[in-house]
């Protein structure tokens, strides 16, 4: 009845299963998992993204060529995009850009008050 967005309605099921690692969802017509455990969700983005790299949505690459990011790529696209972004965002070099996103939003964050 659209009540409630998908974010609310995946919040009410994850603060609804506090005490497990991940419980099993449907999105649409396909099984999923909502993962909770942050050791599951590490494991899941980190060692074993080989056997989960395709994503429920995606966008055909000739149509949308602005859609060439990592959560909208499948199959080996995806792959290739991964591993040129890995080195990219290692901890030490996503250190050394926070204050450049911290002094960036700083601005915005401003003007916004100013005009409440």
């Amino acid at each position: 009845m659209l009540k409630t967005t998908i974010a609310e309605h995946l919040l009410g099921i994850y603060n609804e299963h506090s005490d497990k690692p991940y419980v099993g969802i449907f999105s649409f017509d396909k099984p999923s998992l909502l993962i909770r455990d942050l050791e599951l969700v590490k494991n899941h983005l980190e060692k074993d993204f080989q056997k989960f790299m395709d994503r429920i949505f995606s966008f055909e690459n000739k149509f949308y060529p602005i859609c060439n990011s990592l959560l909208a790529l499948k199959g080996q696209f995806w792959r290739h995009l991964r591993t040129k972004l890995a080195s990219v965002f290692t901890s030490r070099k996503t250190n050394m850009m926070f204050y450049l996103v911290d002094t960036s939003g700083k601005e915005p964050a401003e003007c916004l008050q100013r005009a409440c």
